[in-house]
């Protein structure tokens, strides 16, 4: 059949879903009759302290895209990731690439360094893997894909920008130090 699916969860928070412009739904959010094709997602939270957050995700004939997104109080402290499954042309083959915002990112598949975002990893084995994708400053994104051969696994990560704690330190004037 010509259609696609797209499920989104916003872990726990109560938000609108909308697909170019179009309110589609709430949080969490399924639909497995879409048109395959390239959609703008939009996720507009209940709380008002949160921060509305527009990416894009294609959808391929056949395939369910996944995206989980945790919603910050702005744009920049928002993150998250977009699974989308992509058919490659060589059915036996599979693949895993990983995009970044911002890219540049340090990625490591099963444990193991791979380099840095974007970046494609051709010829990964059908199954289960464990990812991380990491930045100073930045919150990790630690996750586990599962890749199915005949496919390209397209995954973007939007880091979220990490809060800077600023240790309290205690001044002393010149005039507490006890002078004897």
């Amino acid at each position: 059949p010509d259609v696609s699916g797209l499920q989104i969860t916003t872990d726990g928070i109560p938000s609108s879903v909308l697909l170019n412009g179009t309110k589609v739904g709430d949080t969490p959010f399924s639909d497995q009759t879409l048109k395959p094709g390239t959609y703008t997602v939009r996720l507009e939270p209940e709380d008002d302290e949160l921060s509305a957050y527009e990416t894009s995700v294609t959808l391929y004939k056949g395939t369910l895209a996944v995206m989980n997104w945790t919603l910050g109080k702005t744009p920049e402290t928002s993150g998250g990731v977009v699974y989308e499954m992509e058919p490659l042309k060589k059915n036996k083959e599979s693949s895993l690439s990983i995009a970044s915002v911002p890219d540049g990112a340090i990625v490591k598949v099963d444990d193991t360094s791979q380099g840095f975002t974007p970046i494609l990893l051709k010829s990964m084995t059908a199954g289960s893997h464990r990812f991380s994708v990491s930045m100073p400053s930045f919150k990790d994104q630690e996750q586990t894909v599962n890749i199915v051969e005949g496919f390209q696994m397209n995954v973007t990560v939007k880091l979220a920008k990490q809060k800077i704690v600023q240790p309290e330190v205690e001044a002393t004037s010149e005039a507490e130090v006890a002078t004897e």
